[in-house]
């Protein structure tokens, strides 16, 4: 039982919580695509999002380079696919808005520690991240991502609940095994957590949703 004073109760109506998922797609090659193959990416709301195509011209991103100019569409293929990975990143990162970190219908693109490309978008969002090489040996694997649900209609966090009646309850907390900075491939913030309340007694947490009838506190 905490000696703080709470105030600003918000009573929350409970329903099903989900932390939600950023949708993530990988991206593999077999081998080296053909001079002139094609790779389009679409988001969920957008396709084509950003398509690119494959060159032995050294006008292509290479990660190698310092400058790789500012919406380049061409990728330099290299001579391993690790380097094609590598170039394929270059190449979307030069699109500034189309992988704004915090905007929606953005992606981020990311060499996999698992030789291959992980393009995520930017946003938890259901649906899925698409990629289709032209060539067609490219291989795909794609993650669904997912809506939170159940969080607080106020959109605000909350340092202590209280629920009507005893009992577990799930809740959305955060998850503190992810950092806090806004760099590199997004990370899942939020986690799905069950938790025991005592009817009348505030719990001092720190609370973004729950499936319980309860009244939240800052």
């Amino acid at each position: 039982m905490s000696d703080r004073v709470y105030r600003e109760v918000h009573n929350h109506v409970g329903t099903p919580v989900n932390a939600g998922l950023f949708p993530k797609t990988t991206i593999t090659f077999p081998a080296l695509p053909a001079d002139g193959d094609t790779l389009i990416i679409s988001t969920i709301a957008t396709n084509p999002k950003i398509t690119l195509t494959f060159t032995d011209s050294p006008s292509g991103a290479n990660n190698q380079r310092l400058h790789n100019g500012i919406g380049n569409n061409s990728v330099y293929i290299g001579t391993t696919v690790d380097e094609l990975y590598m170039n394929i990143v270059t190449a979307i990162s030069t699109h500034d808005y189309e992988t704004r970190t915090g905007d929606s219908d953005t992606i981020t693109a990311s060499p996999d520690s698992v030789p291959g490309v992980v393009i995520y978008e930017n946003e938890k969002i259901t649906g899925t991240v698409t990629a289709v090489h032209s060539g067609g040996t490219a291989v795909v694997t794609a993650t669904p991502g997912a809506n939170v649900t159940g969080h607080y209609s106020t959109k605000i966090m909350y340092n202590g609940i209280q629920g009507t009646a005893s009992g577990a309850v799930d809740v959305l907390m955060r998850n503190t095994d992810t950092d806090g900075y806004n760099i590199g491939p997004p990370h899942n913030q939020l986690k799905k957590e069950t938790i025991y309340l005592q009817a009348g007694t505030i719990l001092p947490i720190q609370t973004f949703g729950c499936t319980g009838t309860v009244n939240v506190y800052n």
